[in-house]
């Protein structure tokens, strides 16, 4: 996941220099071809077939050792900050440290008549209170709607949000065992789970995904798939306005990327500058 970073304004290019493990590669490329001399040094070449052996041997670290600091760098490569991420990411913070001790396991149980599916170990607990638009009205009190050229009807014009009542509880549980343990991170209406102590149940028969990280109850999806589309929304464009800079700043650095000509600018600045 991605981390919050603070903003920086830099007069010079940033210099790029390379990693810890791009360092240690080069030493053990170093000492393998040093190896490779001395061993021919002490013990000298008896045949032609023997100097393209070592050629050979030489010749492999360096490509090797190549493919590797090139795979490293891909790896290792600061990701872009995304609002999605970084919000995801807070959730998943909270919901692991307030996580209450006293709850357990999470089972699925469509009806009190059917046997329950356990779905995992609960590792975090959240809860996420909904967004409400709180609606505009006219002067007399009355609601103000407006028409949608897209839906062709009238919608209901929102002047603000607010947290309201309600909510969902954000369940982080794992199921497997050892290294074979999956996560998953199911939003639950707060209306559809009993209460948080030991066991937890969900009256559902099975959680379905939505989008790329969350996971719902069947029944809140299938009711309530508008307002979970809309809440999701909401919340990102809440992070993003916390982070409009970093926004453009990436925004600046994406034009300068894919324009060939502002990239060889930026690199002939910084080769006359040094680097520094």
């Amino acid at each position: 996941m991605a981390e919050q970073r603070e903003i920086e304004v830099k007069s010079k290019p940033e210099k790029k220099g390379m990693s810890f493990f791009q360092k240690i590669m080069i030493a053990v490329m170093a000492i393998g071809l040093i190896v490779v001399i001395i061993f021919v040094f002490f013990f000298g070449i008896s045949s032609i077939y023997q100097l393209l052996f070592f050629f050979a041997i030489a010749a492999a670290i360096l490509v090797f050792g190549f493919i590797l600091m090139k795979s490293a760098s891909l790896w290792f490569a600061p990701r872009k900050w995304s609002p999605k991420e970084d919000y995801y990411t807070r959730l998943i913070n909270l919901a692991a440290s307030y996580r209450p001790e006293n709850v357990k396991d999470l089972y699925f149980m469509g009806s009190k008549s059917k046997q329950k599916v356990r779905a995992g170990e609960i590792i975090g607990l959240l809860g996420v209170p909904h967004l409400i638009g709180v609606q505009e009205t006219d002067k007399t009190g009355k609601p103000v709607f407006y028409d949608s050229e897209i839906l062709n009807r009238k919608l209901p014009k929102y002047k603000q949000f607010v947290y309201g009542d309600s909510g969902d509880t954000l369940f982080i549980y794992e199921k497997g065992w050892f290294i074979f343990k999956k996560k998953h991170f199911l939003r639950c209406d707060t209306e559809l789970h009993q209460e948080l102590h030991g066991d937890v149940y969900i009256e559902d028969i099975n959680p379905v995904p939505y989008g790329s990280f969350f996971e719902y109850p069947f029944k809140q999806i299938q009711k309530h798939a508008g307002r979970i589309m809309v809440q999701q929304q909401l919340e990102i464009i809440l992070a993003t306005h916390e982070h409009q800079y970093d926004l453009i700043s990436q925004g600046v650095d994406a034009a300068f990327d894919f324009n060939p000509y502002f990239k060889m600018l930026s690199r002939q600045g910084s080769e006359m500058t040094g680097g520094e």
